[in-house]
């Protein structure tokens, strides 16, 4: 799962009874999310098969920024069978950016990940939220971008809509910051798991790959707006993940030391030179 601060589940947390007398299971952040919720949904679904769920989301990401870290993003012990890209929040929140520079990261993250990921249904989810609501422009050319790639589009502004209700906006009026609660990201488990139900009943027998998931190859016609691809760093000479507590130090071609790992809040660990220039 490719996303921000609510795919990461930021702020989510849900108490469950457990098996001793008063005794209570709290899950939440990551475990509290919607791609945890889909992941226990599949594991139930088919129960004789292994599933696992690597969780890359990270708070205040939009896609642009996901491109700068996407050998991390894409780190993997085996190519995933699906990936979620849930970077809307973000990308509707910055005001500063204009559609079409959203637009061409989209749809460089995209090619990407069909190169990377050839055998991979990706799915991406529009939001919503007020922001994205009052940029019609940038509604329109992230689902455009999508769909010119045949990538699967779940569009909760017209997924939620019953009535001429939005029982996302109804259920979120809440005063915990901008983070939902726990029961937006069930709703939301909820539309992702039927939309992936209907298209895993769609794939041909023995087949990885929906029939209409594989995209076009003249990606030189988009919209007439195709721009230079923004530069992206496959291969780093080295890098450090924070999921992962092992310190990793990159050093120049005469082996001496150039670059350290420094903490200055706990947790928060970053790159910095031990060399001047």
């Amino acid at each position: 799962a490719l996303g921000g601060s609510f795919t990461a589940g930021a702020l989510c947390s849900q108490e469950f009874p457990g098996r001793g007398q008063d005794e209570i299971l709290i899950f939440s952040q990551k475990q509290c999310s919607w791609p945890y919720r889909v992941y226990k949904w599949l594991e139930r679904a088919f129960p004789k098969t292994n599933i696992s769920l690597i969780n890359r989301a990270r708070g205040g990401t939009g896609t642009e920024a996901a491109l700068g870290s996407i050998s991390n993003l894409m780190k993997s012990p085996s190519e995933p069978d699906l990936i979620f890209i849930d970077f809307g929040v973000n990308d509707c929140a910055f005001d500063e950016k204009p559609p079409e520079d959203i637009s061409q990261a989209i749809d460089q993250l995209v090619l990407l990940l069909k190169k990377t990921h050839p055998n991979t249904l990706l799915m991406s989810m529009i939001p919503m939220t007020d922001d994205c609501l009052e940029k019609p422009e940038l509604y329109n050319m992230v689902r455009a971008t999508y769909s010119f790639h045949q990538v699967q589009v779940l569009d909760f502004y017209t997924l939620c809509n019953v009535g001429g209700v939005c029982l996302l906006k109804q259920c979120s009026d809440h005063n915990r910051n901008v983070h939902p609660p726990y029961h937006i990201h069930q709703i939301y488990a909820d539309f992702v798991a039927a939309a992936l139900k209907q298209a895993i009943d769609s794939l041909r027998c023995g087949s990885r790959t929906p029939p209409s998931s594989s995209g076009t190859n003249d990606t030189s016609v988009w919209l007439g707006r195709r721009r230079p691809a923004l530069p992206v760093c496959l291969h780093p000479v080295s890098s450090h993940d924070a999921h992962n507590n092992l310190a990793i130090h990159s050093r120049t071609k005469d082996g001496s030391k150039a670059w350290d790992i420094f903490e200055d809040r706990a947790g928060k660990p970053g790159w910095i030179t031990s060399k001047p220039g």
